[in-house]
């Protein structure tokens, strides 16, 4: 069994590069920032599933609202986001199956 240590050193504050956006989802991502107050207000605590320029549905559970979105809309073509008051922020470690 190996057992591995890394440290990465990381200045607070300092600028980091936003990742590149996938471009088969970038209308939908703009969209979803150009009106996240309005979504906000409406559809707090849900998952909007949005194509292109609108919002197609709205559930209360992320896999149902993928099943049931993939039965009419092409994969690739919509992006499924729960709406809450802060964008949540997910981080990946390094060491995942380590």
């Amino acid at each position: 069994m190996v057992n591995a240590k890394a440290s990465v050193n990381v200045e607070i504050g300092a600028n980091v590069e936003e990742p590149e956006m996938l471009p088969f989802l970038e209308a939908e991502w703009r969209f979803y920032e150009g009106n996240r107050d309005e979504l906000v207000e409406k559809y707090l605590g849900k998952y909007v599933v949005i194509s292109g320029d609108r919002v197609l549905a709205v559930y209360d559970d992320e896999n149902f609202a993928y099943f049931e979105t993939v039965k009419t809309v092409p994969l690739g073509s919509f992006m499924i986001h729960r709406i809450t008051e802060e964008e949540e922020v997910f981080q990946l470690s390094p060491f995942v199956g380590v």
